[in-house]
């Protein structure tokens, strides 16, 4: 079977499609299971080793890192028959991934009452294009 190729629009599009149920039962009666808003509170910590930070910020930290990294791995599986790729994350660390979320959704307030794994994505296709 032959790759499909696309452009960014066009693999975004894809990742849509893909999203869509979710998104469409959201604008009725589906609360998301997080809303960006809520990932920027449980990631907006700054990662600091020269303070204490309570159990209650280091769990935040936890489940942010934990919900990013699992939103990229998904986003990864569902897009890789997609070619070119929405984003290439070779050598990439989790950091370098919070880091970015956190920018794109502190650059985005309009975006977040939206669900959070779609404000992943956009920061992944933003930061980390192919090309």
């Amino acid at each position: 079977m032959q790759p499909v190729k696309l452009s960014t629009l066009g693999r975004m599009l894809v990742f849509a499609i893909l999203l869509w149920p979710t998104q469409a039962r959201a604008v009725e009666d589906f609360v998301n299971f997080m809303s960006a808003n809520r990932l920027y509170e449980l990631c907006g910590q700054a990662q600091d080793s020269s303070r204490t930070y309570t159990t209650q910020e280091v769990s935040d930290l936890a489940y942010c890192n934990a919900y990013i990294a699992g939103v990229t791995d998904e986003a990864v599986e569902a897009l890789s028959g997609v070619h070119p790729p929405l984003f290439c994350l070779k050598s990439v660390t989790v950091r370098q991934i919070h880091d970015v979320v956190l920018i794109w959704l502190k650059n985005h307030p309009e975006e977040r009452h939206l669900g959070a794994q779609r404000s992943v994505i956009f920061a992944l296709a933003e930061a980390f294009s192919c090309k």
